[in-house]
């Protein structure tokens, strides 16, 4: 959320797909009580991510600037800022980080 307030760009989110699950997974497993099957999710979930951030990164993610498309058309959408940053704070900041949970 302070990123995106700080830059004006609201991809942080999406940067942080691939990458939130394991480091969700590896607590979960290093944290938990010891089971192989909590072992075995982390690793899954690593590869998994590891793989969604080889992809993201090759199209060109990363890049600086580089925003998702989704964003500047409902920017339009949602022209007054009070709405924009609203749905900035409830869908894209906290949402889709509570969905990775």
């Amino acid at each position: 959320l302070a990123a995106s307030w700080a830059t004006g760009d609201h991809s942080w989110t999406d940067r942080l797909w691939s990458i939130t699950p394991v480091v969700y997974a590896a607590l979960a497993a290093a944290l938990g009580p010891w089971d192989p099957r909590l072992g075995l999710m982390a690793a899954l979930a690593a590869a998994w991510g590891a793989r969604l951030t080889f992809n993201f990164w090759r199209k060109g993610g990363y890049r600086v600037g580089e925003e998702d498309y989704r964003w500047p058309v409902l920017r339009r959408r949602l022209p007054h800022p009070v709405l924009w940053q609203s749905f900035n704070v409830l869908f894209i900041s906290g949402y889709q980080h509570l969905l990775l949970w």
